[in-house]
């Protein structure tokens, strides 16, 4: 870096620390944290009316925080279809031997094809392998370590490679059955099977945590660095990190509002028969 370049820089990170500490910056930041926190009143009302609701009728008494959990649960299932940004892990019997085949994918048509070349080119009968159920993983969870999972609840019964002989019985009871599409039994993965896992987060509301305008200034720092040429990655990196098991109380009231949970399981249940098509 030369002499300019240098002078340059310093001259952009004075102008932008200048901007940050200004008046109109932090009045900003100010108005974004007033507009979340009046969100997340009526996210926190919602839950509380809702919870209510359900008490009332209900021998089982559900907490607040549960039915949090459904909401953000649902809303990022809806993300998921939204965006096509989901993952599978698929059970596929070789009725020939009886074994099973676990494993996980983003594009189960493809993967299915891809085993019935390896089996045809090893001169084995592909017209063996039945799909027997599936587990939708939508983009919170991680299908690699749902895989696992599964892996090792059936350990006992490895045989080789991906390969277990379990029966269809006990694939039953290893997954939450939602609905099935033409015999594929499905089942919408919400995290339950991975609460053991020491590295799985729950998501939360972001407008919940005691540092929120800190995390506000962070996000507009972030915005306004490029436009000052002083962009830093770590900064970037930091704030996506502390963001990734968190969402907006803004995005839960659109959620909610837009009545998207109203016919999610059907649209979820449309989506995976249209990606089953294939198989009639």
């Amino acid at each position: 870096m030369n002499e300019i370049e240098i002078f340059k820089n310093a001259r952009n990170e004075r102008a932008f620390m200048n901007f940050i500490n200004s008046t109109e910056f932090n009045a900003l930041v100010d108005s974004d944290l007033e507009i979340c926190l009046e969100y997340y009143k009526n996210i926190c009302n919602y839950i509380k009316y809702v919870t209510s609701t359900i008490n009332k009728n209900n021998a089982t008494k559900l907490s607040e925080k549960w039915v949090l959990r459904n909401l953000i649960d649902d809303m990022l299932l809806d993300k998921s279809l939204e965006e096509n940004q989901f993952a599978f892990v698929y059970f596929i019997r070789n009725t020939e031997t009886g074994y099973v085949k676990i494993g996980k994918t983003k594009d189960i048509q493809k993967r299915i094809k891809d085993i019935e070349r390896t089996f045809h080119f090893l001169g084995q009968n592909k017209n063996k392998l039945v799909l027997e159920a599936i587990v939708l993983c939508p983009l919170y969870i991680n299908s690699k370590k749902l895989e696992k999972y599964f892996h090792n609840y059936f350990e006992s019964y490895h045989i080789n490679g991906e390969w277990y002989d379990v029966s269809f019985d006990e694939i039953c009871d290893s997954i939450i059955i939602d609905f099935d599409v033409n015999g594929v039994l499905v089942s919408i993965e919400n995290g339950s099977s991975l609460l053991d896992d020491e590295n799985f987060s729950e998501y939360s509301i972001m407008e919940s945590n005691c540092e929120l305008r800190d995390i506000i200034q962070m996000k507009y720092i972030i915005k306004f660095s490029g436009e000052f040429g002083v962009f830093s990655i770590f900064d970037y990196l930091k704030y996506m990190n502390f963001k990734s098991d968190k969402v907006y109380s803004e995005d839960l009231y659109k959620f909610i509002r837009n009545g998207n949970a109203q016919n999610l399981y059907d649209n979820v249940k449309n989506k995976i028969t249209e990606l089953l098509n294939f198989l009639s």
